[in-house]
C-alpha cells in the first residue's frame, strides 16, 4: 500500500493517516511512500488540516461519530 506524505519542518506528515494506522495495526509498513511535498493540492490539504489541529500533526486519529473518547494513538 502506498502512503503519500509531505515534509514540514523536517517531519513527514502522512496524507492518509487512516490507511497508515491500518497498516500499523496489521504490523505492516507502507510498501511505497511517495513524497508529494511539491504538489500544490496536497500542500493545501495538509495546510488546512494542520490549521484545524493548532498547526501540529498528531499521532491520534479521531473516529468521527464514535463519541468523545473514541480515538487511537499509534
Amino acid at each position: 500500500m502506498s502512503i503519500q506524505y509531505v515534509v514540514r519542518d523536517g517531519q513527514k506528515i502522512a496524507i492518509n493517516n487512516r490507511s497508515l494506522l491500518a497498516l500499523q495495526r496489521a504490523g505492516l509498513d507502507p510498501s511505497v511512500t511517495p513524497d508529494v511535498t511539491a504538489d500544490a493540492f496536497n500542500e493545501t490539504g495538509i495546510t488546512n488540516r494542520l490549521a484545524e489541529m493548532d498547526g501540529q500533526p498528531l499521532d491520534t486519529i479521531r473516529v468521527p461519530g464514535a463519541g468523545p473518547n473514541a480515538s487511537y494513538s499509534g
